[in-house]
């Protein structure tokens, strides 16, 4: 207390002074008394300093603290009545009131809000429950009479639209070894009964007024499935034994290719066409490994390239006479199978050399080399292959995964949308770091992931930063 005996006396109105923190007159009738008083006392409220000027003070042990201070720091209104010589201490509850009323009422919709999602949830889930229970199990026998056949069925969307994605699996199939196999018409006789039940079970829901789409795939074998939409139903394998054929004619044609227009036998070539509507693309992949006299794609005479791509497209336009092809915009793409970033575009006929945009190829290079393994996206053995072209006002990407080795999934529908947008996004802000001081810094961006085995599965990235999902 040695402190303490520092203090000095001090002749206070405890009620007036202490208390109110004001000093009205006093009248001679007061009753004054000398204390000690001894300051250094600081006050928190919800850990915050309350204490100001007007300190408190501890006298004979016990701490005053003046009442405005207090009082005005958590809301109430305080002030001195001289007539009746009293501290008034009023709530100021209205303001504090409409506060309340206010969060009150937000919670109240934040929980509305709440309400209405949980409700979509559960009811596409109770309408993806009750038509997987009526179809699931009996489908295959029912529709199809092979009870080997597994069926699995699946619902997502919003009170606006519902894609139902169907999978049939043929792995213990007695009668069929794929979608191909089945009867055309007992397919849209089992996806027009899936429709109808998934409409009367919409019936009453969110999801009344929904327009409905889907797909029927081929579990595991990605090139065979139904795209179904305004009860209209596009079969993949109508045109593909067409496809198959020209590419097959084509790859004959150009066995020898490496001989023939680059004079090294030991260039290894692949073909594969890739439809959509019309237009028929191709894919040439050069493989140099046992190449005698060109270490890459960039080693080979342009002249030749060109000679060579428009032998192919002219093989391509003969092959598709008398076809549903017939008369196709045809484009292409040939590359260095181990070097992603040589390329060669065919815009019908117009040829962009990727080693001619130095810039474009170093980009590509390096977005290549960080994605080149989607495993941290997807956990799977799934291929990715990416390539970068354009000009100084617009660059376009463009990603294929490619699913034959994958474990968990069978084509690009398959992978979670919040991990597909992932992966977009990283890759999206990689390439606009790349553009960062070089001559295509200011250009637009957009690109294309697609199934390297299904064209008509595709994610777009539109000049708006909007990925659409063609599913």
């Amino acid at each position: 207390m040695g402190n303490l005996k520092k203090g000095r006396k001090i002749i206070w109105m405890l009620a007036l002074i202490f208390i109110i923190g004001m000093a009205p007159n006093v009248s001679a009738s007061s009753i004054l008394e000398y204390v000690q008083a001894y300051r250094g006392v600081r006050i928190f409220y919800n850990g915050q300093e309350l204490t100001d000027e007007k300190q408190p003070y501890v006298i004979n042990d016990t701490t005053y603290v003046p009442l405005r201070m207090l009082m005005e720091n958590i809301g109430c209104n305080v002030y001195w009545d001289a007539v009746n010589y009293r501290v008034v201490v009023t709530d100021n509850s209205a303001a504090r009131d409409s506060e309340i009323a206010a969060l009150k009422s937000e919670i109240a919709q934040l929980q509305a809000v709440n309400s209405q999602l949980e409700d979509h949830g559960d009811s596409l889930g109770n309408i993806e429950e009750a038509v997987s229970n009526i179809f699931e199990d009996d489908a295959g026998d029912v529709y199809f009479d092979d009870d080997g056949i597994e069926v699995t069925i699946n619902l997502s969307g919003d009170e606006y639209d519902i894609f139902y994605t169907i999978s049939l699996d043929f792995a213990d199939a007695d009668d069929y070894d794929d979608l191909k196999d089945v009867d055309e018409g007992d397919l849209e006789d089992f996806l027009s009964d899936i429709e109808d039940k998934i409409e009367d079970e919409a019936n009453g829901t969110n999801f009344a007024d929904a327009r409905l789409t889907g797909m029927l795939k081929n579990a595991g074998y990605s090139k065979y499935y139904i795209d179904c939409k305004n009860g209209e139903y596009d079969f993949s394998w109508d045109n593909r034994d067409d496809l198959d054929s020209i590419e097959e004619a084509v790859s004959d044609t150009f066995e020898e290719a490496g001989e023939d227009y680059f004079d090294d036998t030991y260039i290894n070539i692949s073909i594969k066409l890739r439809s959509d509507d019309d237009d028929i693309a191709y894919i040439l992949k050069l493989c140099f490994d046992d190449a005698t006299k060109y270490d890459d794609l960039k080693d080979l005479d342009q002249d030749d390239i060109e000679d060579f791509l428009e032998a192919v497209t002219e093989e391509i336009y003969d092959e598709a006479d008398d076809t549903d092809y017939e008369d196709p915009d045809i484009t292409g793409i040939l590359r260095d199978l181990d070097n992603s970033g040589l390329y060669v575009e065919d815009d019908e006929g117009d040829y962009n050399y990727s080693w001619d945009n130095g810039d474009i190829s170093d980009i590509e290079d390096a977005v290549s080399d960080v994605f080149k393994d989607v495993d941290d996206y997807f956990d799977d053995n799934i291929e990715c292959t990416i390539t970068v072209s354009g000009d100084e006002d617009h660059l376009v990407y463009r990603v294929k995964l490619d699913f034959d080795d994958a474990n968990d999934y069978s084509d690009l529908s398959d992978l979670d949308q919040d991990q597909i947008e992932q992966f977009l996004l990283d890759l999206e802000d990689k390439i606009y770091d790349e553009m960062d001081d070089t001559d295509y810094e200011d250009a637009d961006l957009t690109g294309k992931l697609s199934d390297d085995d299904n064209s008509s599965l595709y994610v777009e990235y539109d000049e708006d930063g909007d990925h659409n999902y063609s599913w």
